[in-house]
């Protein structure tokens, strides 16, 4: 035994030492926390692990993610920290699956690390691939992934440890299916949004010229060419008292890039957009003088292509942003910039000398920018016209494009503009992340891990590190299960079986109505059910289109989900993640010998008190109740709504939803 295995044994005891060394142990991400969460597993002494991770190593991540070097960019992150972090513990590590009583975990030195370039919502990652792990450590990055983890956990009836950073705050928050919330029990903040006139017509923030570079131009350019969508975006607009006339006026241009769009790959494609963004449809608006009246607004002033190039351009003079409803622009007494060329030697010098990321660039610089951003997004559309692309802060392409776009209409409309670093931050939705903050999280999840391998569930209590020099940690004791949760709520039935063959026709009639024996009510009537993938209704008492297709034809292969929803409200949901058929079965699906018993829905309890019950700390307080559209909806729309999860907070605690890199905010 090593001295390190020495000290970890002493410490830990005999049998908590022996759980450490043969639990397999599944890490979620190998970012800020994954880094920092893998080294601490393998000091520990743990010794039988799996990370998986789908992303790559770039510049920004190294001055915090400690496992990788300069060497190490656009490798793949989990590979790499895998390969570095089996130095702090090397030998070959308990074997996975084998008969590691204690004798063997002593003798046995290192640590089996399984890394894993890929995504964790791939078909093989299933059920049953889940229940092979002791233990789930999630330091996952965005909300979409999480869910699909902690619905995963649930499903397999596996303890997950969640965990998150966020600038000077973070979060462990241990759970398991039954025993405490869950990672949908709890709201979600809303992510912040702009009104659609505000980003496509009257800027007067940067960040409402970064959101119309990200979230619009680019996609009408380079992403999935949704008319359907971007009217009812619009329409939607109308509807919640947006100016109808700026609205129409919107359509009309939606309309327009469609033309463009197919002409970009051209010689002069780049040119065309130019002259229709930044010119054409600046005049256009300009013509609207009724636009122009409202206080506060700045008109724009439409770029020349052919001047800026020529470095003849004279910017229109930056205003200050306005602020109860003073005036910007003339008011503020600014001067007008200088023509390009009258820039003075020093500012010329000193912006050829700085940083790539911190470099001012001019309106030329600009424009070059995005002509040349544009040329290489329409090759990669050419080589591709199948694949739609979508922004990534870490692609130089999408980056350079959004920073062109974004400061070329900031010139137009007299905003400041911002460095490819700013917007970088910006429309990557980043809050700077902090090693220190990583660190601190990273340890609390081994805690609490060893806490869960030792089934002491009363230590295992969730950690918030906030930024409050007097008291930085704070802990408070596990929520139980929120009752009208619709993920940890549902009942799980692992069904392996051949989507090929699998018909849904079959699996309502032969599975659920035969087996499960949801054929009639308590009334002697028959049972009304759905059935859904995700959100996604595939069968309902009006609808069963689909029940001579396959489940494959419906897009429902191994990994996915079917739930089957009660429309009376009775039961709970019973939901059948798909799992790998074995080769010797004769049916397209095999079932387990016994049925669950399905428990019934718990009754909503009317309030009876006018006034809501004072809050304490650490008390769960519940979310305001979903308004409904319509009183005469479908019951088939009413169900819809009892899918997503709903949940609880935490009083008085602000939750991080997001690790390390990213937080929503646009």
């Amino acid at each position: 035994m090593s001295e390190r295995a020495t000290y970890a044994y002493g410490l830990l005891g005999p049998e908590a030492y022996r759980r450490v060394r043969t639990a397999k142990i599944l890490v979620v991400g190998a970012g800020g926390i994954g880094c920092e969460l893998l080294k601490n597993l393998v000091l520990v002494g743990f010794g039988n692990i799996q990370i998986i991770d789908l992303d790559t190593i770039d510049l920004s991540n190294l001055n915090r993610q400690f496992l990788f070097r300069k060497a190490d960019i656009k490798k793949s992150k989990a590979l790499v920290a895998a390969a570095f972090a089996k130095h702090f513990n090397p030998g070959p590590g308990p074997v996975p699956g084998g008969d590691n009583v204690e004798e063997d975990v002593l003798k046995i030195k290192g640590v089996h690390i399984d890394a894993r370039h890929g995504n964790i919502k791939e078909e093989e990652n299933d059920v049953q691939w889940m229940q092979g792990f002791d233990l789930v450590l999630s330091a996952l990055d965005n909300l979409d992934a999480r869910r699909h983890v902690n619905r995963l956990c649930c499903s397999a009836g596996v303890p997950l440890i969640e965990s998150g950073t966020q600038g000077y705050l973070g979060q462990v928050t241990p759970m398991q299916k039954g025993r405490t919330e869950c990672f949908d029990c709890m709201a979600k903040p809303v992510p912040k949004t702009f009104p659609v006139c505000t980003i496509r017509a009257t800027p007067s923030e940067p960040i409402h010229c970064i959101v119309w570079g990200k979230s619009y131009l680019f996609g009408k350019l380079f992403g999935e060419d949704d008319e359907d969508s971007d009217d009812t975006e619009l329409e939607k607009a109308k509807a919640d008292g947006e100016d109808a006339d700026e609205i129409d006026n919107l359509k009309k241009e939606a309309a327009a890039f469609r033309e463009v769009r197919q002409k970009i790959s051209e010689t002069d494609g780049a040119k065309r957009v130019f002259e229709k963004v930044f010119s054409d449809d600046i005049k256009r608006l300009l013509s609207m003088e009724d636009m122009w009246k409202v206080e506060g607004r700045v008109k724009p002033v439409p770029l020349d292509y052919e001047t800026i190039l020529a470095g003849n351009f004279t910017a229109p003079h930056v205003r200050v942003a306005a602020v109860n409803g003073t005036k910007a622009s003339k008011e503020n007494g600014a001067a007008p910039p200088k023509p390009e060329e009258s820039k003075a030697p020093a500012d010329v010098a000193r912006s050829a000398v700085g940083l790539k990321d911190q470099r001012e660039l001019s309106v030329k610089d600009n424009l070059e920018l995005f002509i040349d951003s544009c040329n290489r997004l329409s090759a990669r559309a050419v080589a591709h016209p199948n694949i739609p692309l979508s922004f990534d802060k870490d692609d130089d392409d999408t980056l350079d494009f959004v920073l062109a776009t974004a400061n070329l209409r900031a010139i137009a409309y007299g905003i400041p503009t911002k460095t490819r670093f700013e917007v970088k931050q910006m429309a990557g939705n980043i809050i700077p992340a902090i090693a220190t903050t990583n660190a601190i999280i990273a340890g609390f999840i081994v805690m609490r891990a060893i806490n869960i391998l030792n089934n002491d569930w009363t230590k295992c209590t969730n950690v918030f590190l906030k930024a409050d020099p007097a008291r930085p940690l704070r802990s408070y004791g596990t929520q139980p299960p929120e009752p009208s949760c619709g993920v940890c709520q549902d009942v799980y039935v692992p069904l392996p079986c051949d989507p090929s063959k699998l018909t849904l026709g079959t699996f309502v009639n032969e599975i659920v109505r035969g087996w499960l024996g949801w054929k009639t009510n308590d009334e002697g009537e028959d049972m009304e059910i759905s059935v859904y993938e995700d959100k996604r209704l595939l069968a309902d008492p009006d609808y069963e289109d689909n029940f001579e297709k396959p489940l494959e034809a419906l897009g429902v292969k191994r990994g996915k989900m079917l739930t089957v929803v009660d429309d009376d409200g009775v039961f709970a949901n019973v939901a059948f993640p798909l799992c790998k058929l074995p080769e010797t079965s004769e049916k397209p699906y095999q079932l387990p010998e016994k049925a669950p018993e399905v428990p019934k829905k718990p009754v909503q309890q009317k309030e009876t008190s006018p006034s809501p019950p004072p809050q304490i700390v650490g008390q769960k307080r519940p979310a305001p109740e979903d308004e409904q559209d319509d009183e005469t909806a479908s019951k088939r729309a009413k169900i819809m709504d009892g899918i997503p999860a709903g949940g609880n907070d935490q009083a008085n605690v602000q939750l991080v939803y997001d690790s390390d890199d990213d937080i929503e905010i646009l």
